[in-house]
């Protein structure tokens, strides 16, 4: 008598990880494996986006699918011999890749003088998922009290500086002015530089 191979069986799967951007690449995490025969826990899958299949493997890469994509996955335990049924993984959302800088910005210059123009450079963005709306926020402010320009000026003339809510603000020796950068993709904030 020939002792016929038995195929595995499996629990669950899912994808991970769960909140997945584009900058992710996707593997699945399997639960309540069973063999049978004692074979070692193996499987293969298969990749579905948008309800196509796309891929086959245990990985797929982050440049096989965009925002918005609903990926999941079929999952079969197999051993040497027999492939048993699969589960599905359920499906993901693609989620929003946030901004980033594409260099280090900084200011000019570095030594002030209470009359001097102030310059932010080298603040241009990247968006992983090639959004158009992408800009970046800057928030200006003398010893910790922010200023009214609005969020995209990156040129400002020291002794023009005004505060929130008041007159102009008196600009002098010793005094502290910095910035917030923020990247934004015109759906979450990215990237910030202090």
């Amino acid at each position: 008598v020939t002792i016929e191979n038995t195929a595995p069986s499996l629990s669950s799967a899912s994808i991970e990880p769960a909140d997945a951007n584009t900058t992710h690449d996707l593997t699945i995490s399997a639960t309540g494996w069973y063999d049978a025969d004692g074979d070692s826990e193996d499987y293969r899958v298969v990749w579905f986006k948008n309800g196509v299949q796309i891929y086959e493997g245990d990985t797929l890469f982050s440049y096989q699918f965009s925002k918005g994509d609903n990926v999941y996955a079929h999952v079969y335990p197999k051993d040497d011999y027999d492939e048993g049924t699969f589960v599905t993984a359920s499906s993901i959302v693609i989620q929003n890749s946030p901004s980033y800088f594409s260099g280090t910005p900084f200011l000019t210059p570095t030594l002030l003088y209470s009359d001097d123009n102030l310059r932010v450079n080298n603040y241009g963005i990247e968006d992983p998922d090639g959004e158009m709306g992408r800009y970046t926020k800057i928030i200006w402010k003398v010893n910790d009290v922010q200023l009214t320009f609005g969020d995209t000026v990156d040129n400002i003339n020291l002794w023009e500086m005004q505060p929130t809510g008041s007159g102009p603000i008196s600009i002098s020796k010793g005094d502290w002015v910095n910035i917030t950068l923020t990247a934004w993709d015109g759906e979450e904030n990215g990237e910030q530089v202090f």
